[in-house]
């Protein structure tokens, strides 16, 4: 970088603060689109940056429209960093493409993606190699390290989910710029085009709409599961186990996932490997029938009998007039 286009860029930097400080209602970004577009960062108007915004090096930026940034953002962008419409951050972000081996030292890390409509909170660091969904809060303090699949809440060091984020109902969001307009529900769309091909039978349809709207949702858990449904009606075994793995390694408690590889492995006589899978998903759905009876056999075939004992009467309890539990407990008994 020469003398004369450091000065530039000090001067234009001054400048950007100082139009920050005077007009803080966001009514004029000149110097500050100067500013950016003088770093090479690709982005789309309008846009606003707070005080003290640093870039590491030229370009391997690209940010949506709408978009605002907290004051003191720190962006190392070693690798391509893209980021959707509608972003808002609080002060003090850090986005970080880089990184180290912990046993090498060997620089890691990799580009990160953010999709539409996500907001950091204060002093939320995002680092290397990381797909951020649709619709995603990110709370205060947090470190981001792996990625976060859409519509739901996290936080914390590293980020784990917090809960579900059910946007359903909004029609608009608040956003520096004005009213953000939304669908309905931004992902159900995708993921019913898909799931109505799946019950019609259409698996080979269902296959390639799950693959391109996954291109467009990248971190989305529930097209990947989508994928793996269509593929294994398909007998493409291998294309199912990319996707089920892509699926459980977005989230790894996934119970639809787990339900799905439990399912499939019983399918195919492996009741002893089925068992943590199913246990796990009973663990979200205690109050699923279908599943406990699915479970206690599994326990009856492994031989575990006392332990599939206990989850049929687990079973009457919860439905007394269960025949399903009633006949398999009888044998059960008689042989303790």
């Amino acid at each position: 970088m020469g003398l004369f286009h450091l000065i530039s860029l000090r001067i234009l930097r001054a400048l950007s603060e100082l139009e920050f400080e005077y007009r803080r209602n966001n009514t004029d970004t000149r110097f500050r689109r100067k500013y950016l577009r003088a770093l090479g960062v690709e982005f789309e108007s309008p846009i606003s940056i707070g005080v003290d915004f640093y870039l590491r090096d030229k370009g391997h930026l690209r940010v949506g429209r709408n978009c605002s940034f907290g004051s003191f953002t720190r962006i190392w962008n070693y690798a391509d960093i893209e980021i959707g419409n509608d972003f808002l951050s609080a002060g003090g972000l850090t986005i970080n493409c880089g990184g180290h081996d912990v046993e090498t030292l060997q620089p890691t890390g990799g580009p990160i993606r953010i999709g539409d409509r996500v907001w950091a909170g204060l002093n939320v660091t995002i680092l290397g190699g990381v797909v951020i969904g649709d619709d995603v809060v990110i709370g205060a303090g947090s470190v981001v390290t792996k990625s976060l699949p859409p519509m739901a809440v996290y936080g914390g060091v590293p980020a784990k989910k917090l809960r579900e984020l059910d946007r359903s109902r909004c029609t608009t969001l608040w956003g520096g710029w004005g009213p953000i307009k939304m669908p309905a529900s931004a992902l159900a769309e995708p993921v019913a085009l898909v799931e109505s091909r799946l019950q019609a039978g259409d698996f080979s349809g269902a296959l390639q709409e799950a693959k391109a709207k996954l291109e467009a949702h990248p971190s989305d858990v529930r097209l990947h599961l989508l994928r793996a449904r269509a593929a294994v009606q398909l007998g493409q075994i291998e294309e199912f186990e990319t996707a089920l793995a892509r699926a459980l390694e977005i989230e790894p408690e996934y119970p639809p996932a787990h339900r799905l590889l439990g399912d499939l492995l019983l399918a195919n006589g492996q009741p002893q490997v089925a068992i943590g899978h199913l246990g796990l998903v009973l663990r979200h759905a205690p109050d699923d029938i279908e599943l406990r009876l699915k479970y206690a056999s599994c326990l009856a075939d492994c031989g575990q009998r006392a332990q599939a004992i206990a989850a049929f009467e687990d079973v009457l309890q919860r439905d007394p007039g269960n025949q399903t539990a009633t006949e398999k407990l009888q044998p059960l008994r008689r042989t303790v």
